[in-house]
């Protein structure tokens, strides 16, 4: 890439002294950047190398409870700039340079994937194949991962141990076939390369290429570590116990990537594999008539001991567990292991057996589907601290280990009782407001002891994804909220684009409630009044100003007030009703008018609602430039705190606490801007 970051008017020399004088410089550029291409008009392929005009920044993600650290993700894949492309100047606009010439690895995983696709006509099947043969997990559309996680098979739908294994196994066979045939090799090199020694490390090397070509996932990398270790006690002769096996590769992955303990993969990964060392595998010695029927109890059983082992870790990363999941992995993993999967491995030396990997892919997608559709297939609770997760985990292995039996009683006892967990609920008579980190735009949930309420549902980011499916309804899920309402404060993109998202997470709200001057009602003791808009036939303006004003006061008559985006005239309308005693703006903590836009706060207004805390929502570098360095002064010289999203992620304030709660605050990591 040629990022040209100061000037569009630069000709091909002053583009390369302007390159070299940055990388001279104290600051020089970033060696990898994620950018976005709104309106790209061309295809991306891996490989080809493009001339792009671009706008960089400091990565700075949303932090919010139980949320996603994109910032932690960018730091692990050695991101240190994000932007986007501009591709509306017509003097620079981009253009390929060349075509694919470097990055084999990616430009091999690029053409398999164009095969899959000439191959495999029906998009959905063609990107389960993707999966399942480079490891290209984005090419699963949304709704299967969803079916996957109902069903609970979604680690059979990505390159696990399994895959790798399979096919160093498939190799060493292959290998080994053709070294006992080679008529030379009986002669000197069976001294030192014996068949054994040169089919396993050979079969090590290309499962190893082959866990590279598929993206070097955390099970592929343990099973790649796993493989080596045994081949080198192999060769030396040594044979160590599992758990020493385990704790080595646990060991080496760490040390080698520490930021994978913060993916769920990881755990999940070695917890797994940890759970089937130290419980014990069912051994089929039966005979031959009885052989399917002790399989079928072999795998019956071991089902239950990986499903109820993996319970509260999957409650403390997903907050959820699958009701169906015995069942369905009963029928899915052996398919998948033993169809599925070697139809996906032979089509990428015959390209046509991606066929029939689609129609055995079409018949299990039909079973997991009727699965999915029962309304108890899963169980869902709110996201447990870590503590508790980790105790019901290690209580539940015990259970599934061969121990006394009080023991694995007391352990299975201990694990159910996280199902069960709640998110604990503000006192009768107090709320709690969670103003969350959206960016350039507003979401804010309101909770009293017994309900909850939505206002706003965040901006659109893209046609494809907005603050509701990214940031609201994840956090729904993780505190196991349902809804009692949701206040849309008006109609602008960046305060309803998650709408949609939400309510379809939450069918009992059929619509957004509509605000009215004088509509007021109870809550567990707590009181909440509307302030603004007047009646629609008293006056007809424009979005901004017909925005929705909510105070709540609690018990011991703390208050708080949501203005969405009004503006200095409706800011004076409220002021003059107040005079009139109509209705009181005073508030503890104030939601910041308009993103601290210089069209709002005045001073009579704050002076008004003399809060003690002032908070803005706004996107970080603007192109409105939210807030206004002088609105900021301005709540500062009144004697309010400020509190920002961008500096703050999302705050929390309960109206029996001392002050408000950053997110940032209370998950500080080094991998984070300032």
């Amino acid at each position: 890439l040629y990022l040209i970051t100061k000037s569009a008017q630069m000709n091909a020399q002053a583009v390369r002294q302007f390159v070299l004088q940055l990388q001279a410089s104290e600051t020089p550029l970033p060696d990898r950047v994620l950018l976005s291409w709104a309106d790209a008009g061309a295809e991306l392929r891996a490989g080809e190398h493009w001339w792009f005009l671009v706008k960089l920044k400091l990565p700075r993600a949303q932090v919010n409870p139980n949320g996603f650290d994109f910032e932690a993700w960018l730091y692990d894949h050695g991101i240190a700039a994000v932007g986007s492309v501009r591709s509306n100047d017509a003097r620079h606009p981009p253009h390929r340079i060349s075509v694919a010439n470097g990055q084999w690895l990616h430009v091999w995983r690029q053409s398999v994937r164009d095969e899959i696709e000439r191959a495999v006509t029906e998009p959905r099947l063609a990107g389960l194949i993707a999966a399942l043969t480079i490891g290209d997990q984005a090419a699963v559309e949304r709704t299967d991962w969803d079916i996957f996680r109902t069903t609970g098979v979604a680690h059979l739908m990505s390159i696990s141990g399994m895959h790798v294994t399979l096919f160093a196994a498939w190799l060493r066979m292959v290998i080994s076939w053709v070294w006992r045939r080679l008529h030379w090799r009986q002669r000197y090199w069976s001294l030192w390369l014996p068949t054994q020694t040169v089919s396993q490390w050979i079969g090590l090397i290309t499962a190893g290429i082959y866990a590279a070509f598929s993206g070097w996932g955390l099970p592929a990398q343990r099973t790649v570590w796993m493989l080596g270790l045994l081949a080198a006690l192999g060769q030396a002769g040594l044979h160590w116990p599992t758990h020493i096996l385990w704790w080595v590769v646990l060991s080496a992955v760490v040390l080698f990537d520490p930021m994978a303990l913060l993916q769920p993969g990881f755990w999940l990964s070695y917890v797994a594999v940890g759970i089937l060392f130290g419980s014990g595998s069912v051994h089929v010695k039966e005979s031959r008539a009885g052989f399917l029927k002790q399989l079928f109890s072999a795998q019956w059983a071991e089902q239950w001991r990986m499903g109820f082992a993996l319970a509260p870790l999957s409650l403390l990363l997903f907050q959820q567990i699958s009701l169906v999941g015995l069942v369905a992995n009963l029928i899915a993993i052996p398919w998948v292991t033993w169809v599925v999967t070697p139809l996906a491995m032979v089509g990428l030396f015959v390209s046509d057996v991606w066929l029939l990997a689609a129609w055995s892919l079409k018949i299990l997608m039909g079973c997991l589907e009727w699965f999915a559709k029962f309304p108890w297939a899963v169980l869902t609770t709110a996201t447990p601290p870590v503590w508790a997760g980790m105790m019901a985990t290690i209580a539940a292995a015990l259970a599934v280990w061969p121990l006394p039996l009080s023991w694995r009683v007391w352990g299975a006892s201990f694990s159910l009782a996280l199902w069960f967990w709640r998110s604990p609920a503000p006192d009768f008579g107090e709320f709690e407001l969670l103003a969350l980190d959206v960016g350039q735009g507003s979401a804010i949930l309101i909770r009293t002891s017994q309900h909850q309420m939505l206002f706003d549902a965040g901006p659109r980011y893209s046609t494809q994804t907005d603050a509701g499916q990214r940031v609201v309804v994840p956090l729904l899920a993780s505190l196991n909220l349902r809804l009692d309402r949701l206040i849309l404060s008006h109609s602008d993109i960046d305060h309803t684009g998650g709408a949609q998202a939400v309510m379809k997470m939450q069918p009992q709200l059929s619509k957004a409630y509509e605000c009215e001057r004088g509509q007021s009602w109870w809550w567990d003791g707590v009181y909440f009044e509307i302030l603004h808009p007047p009646p629609p036939d008293l006056k007809k303006q424009k979005t901004n100003a017909r925005s929705c004003v909510l105070r709540m006061v609690s018990a011991n008559k703390k208050a708080a007030l949501l203005t969405g985006d009004i503006e200095a005239e409706q800011e004076l309308e409220l002021l003059l009703l107040q005079q009139n005693h109509r209705l009181n703006l005073q508030a503890d903590l104030l939601m910041v008018p308009h993103h601290g836009s210089k069209t709002s706060s005045t001073d009579g207004f704050i002076e008004a609602v003399h809060p003690a805390w002032a908070v803005a929502q706004s996107g970080y570098k603007n192109r409105f430039g939210h807030p206004a360095a002088e609105v900021v002064q301005r709540y500062v010289s009144h004697g309010a705190v400020w509190f920002n999203s961008v500096q703050c992620g999302a705050l929390t304030w309960r109206s029996n606490a001392v002050s408000p709660v950053c997110e940032r605050a209370l998950q500080p990591h080094f991998w984070q801007s300032n």
